[in-house]
């Protein structure tokens, strides 16, 4: 489960990163954006996190 922080933060981030793709791909942009925030909030400079944003237009 994601919750949780006891997993490494960089396999986390990536899951977090590839859920919100998905989320947006099914048009639940919400949804994406919550995990995409959950990244920024934990590490803003996270490689890919900036394209995402810019993807869902936030």
């Amino acid at each position: 489960m994601l919750k949780t922080k006891k997993r490494d933060p960089v396999v986390r981030h990536r899951a977090l990163l590839e859920r919100a793709r998905t989320y947006v791909s099914e048009g639940k942009k919400a949804q994406a954006r919550k995990d995409l925030e959950r990244i920024m909030a934990e590490d803003s400079d996270y490689e890919g996190l900036k394209e995402a944003m810019d993807d869902l237009g936030v």
